[in-house]
């Protein structure tokens, strides 16, 4: 099994902020789908932040509403990632500009 049930879910500031707008179920959702999500695409990681609250577009207009997380196994960066309210959408690993 992997470090899932151990996943520290964090949040950036600004997603953060984002996030307390829409309320503690909405928030408690979203870590859910990170640990969910963390499982089948990032059995090793040890910590996700969540990059941005769920949002539709971004570098592509017509993407479907989804978190933008980051996963890290201890100090080692795992990538980011799009992940889909729809869990029947296959994810997709995505490039963030710094």
């Amino acid at each position: 099994m992997s470090s899932l049930w151990n996943i520290l879910v964090k949040w950036t500031g600004p997603a953060e902020a984002e996030v307390s707008l829409l309320g503690p179920d909405v928030k408690a959702e979203a870590e859910e789908r990170v640990k969910e999500h963390a499982q089948e695409y990032a059995p090793d990681a040890t910590q996700a932040r969540i990059r941005k609250p769920y949002h539709v577009g971004g570098n592509k207009p017509s993407e479907p509403e989804h978190l933008t997380v980051t996963y890290k196994q201890k100090n080692r960066d795992l990538g980011a990632w799009h992940v889909y309210r729809d869990k029947a959408l296959k994810s997709v690993q995505v490039n963030l500009r710094s």
